[in-house]
């Protein structure tokens, strides 16, 4: 039976990524979680089996130790596939470029830069290096970061996309453990890779109903549309993880190793 660990996995990508894996009933699916999912959200996944939740808390290191070994007991001493889909995101002024949060504030762009870091990059270390030993021992061998095609510098660079930038800083970050992570246990036959979601709509996006705060936003999208004219806006959480997964199960070392790609499967972002 594949084992699944995911983390993030009491709302918006995550419960839907538990949510779809847990349909197969030959697949183990552990969610790591701070606190379990509000009842009303996990109606339709009460009398399933095989899936289990297992607390952490991503930000102490010692909490992630601790949940090791409770995903062994459930998993049997191996993990198939973690995705590691947890992290946060500035909700400070997303729409406005480094130069404009500098001059609003730059002891809260320190203070956000270094948050972000250290849930969406080295948390992820301490994260994937705990459950290392796990994957090793499980037939899939697959870790899959989830990053975001804002990190993406040409991309940035030649349309101009400015907005998020302490978030695509810290997702920067992780993108390049990943490759580094990969590189150091792809001998052992691991699979680590990053992979994107799109853009979706989670029910946590910022609010636009202020009239500068919306100019800014429609800047953003205008910027979309100039790169990928086709774009429709946001897509749900299920449509999202359907598209990552068959990244994931098409997903080859010769390809994806330490590398971010596409929910598309290329390097087409939107």
């Amino acid at each position: 039976m594949p084992s699944y660990l995911v983390t993030g996995a009491n709302r918006g990508i995550g419960l839907a990524f538990v949510r779809r894996l847990s349909e197969n009933k030959d697949n183990i699916v552990v969610g790591f979680v701070r606190t379990q999912p509000a009842a009303d959200s996990i109606q339709d996944l009460a009398g399933r089996d095989n899936l289990h939740w297992v607390h952490g808390e991503l930000e102490d290191r010692e909490s992630i130790n601790a949940a090791v070994p409770k995903v062994s007991a459930i998993t049997g001493g191996k993990l198939d596939v973690l995705i590691a889909n947890a992290g946060i995101v500035s909700k400070w002024s997303p729409f406005d470029g480094l130069t404009e949060l500098v001059k609003q504030d730059p002891a809260k762009v320190e203070e956000e830069l270094l948050t972000l870091y250290r849930v969406n990059c080295l948390a992820q270390i301490f994260l994937i290096s705990a459950f290392i030993p796990l994957i090793k021992a499980g037939t899939l061998k697959k870790v899959v970061g989830i990053s975001t095609g804002f990190t993406v510098i040409d991309l940035a660079a030649e349309y101009g996309l400015y907005q998020a930038p302490l978030y695509s800083i810290s997702k920067a970050a992780f993108n390049m453990a990943i490759a580094k992570l990969y590189a150091e246990h792809k001998d052992d036959g691991v699979l680590i890779m990053a992979t994107e979601p799109g853009v979706v709509d989670t029910g946590m996006a910022p609010d636009l109903s202020d009239p500068e705060v919306g100019a800014k936003a429609m800047r953003m999208f205008q910027l979309f549309d100039q790169y990928a004219p086709h774009f429709k806006g946001p897509v749900t959480p299920d449509e999202a993880v359907g598209q990552v997964l068959d990244v994931v199960e098409k997903a080859t070392f010769e390809r994806n190793g330490g590398k971010l790609i596409s929910h598309f499967g290329n390097e087409q972002w939107l």
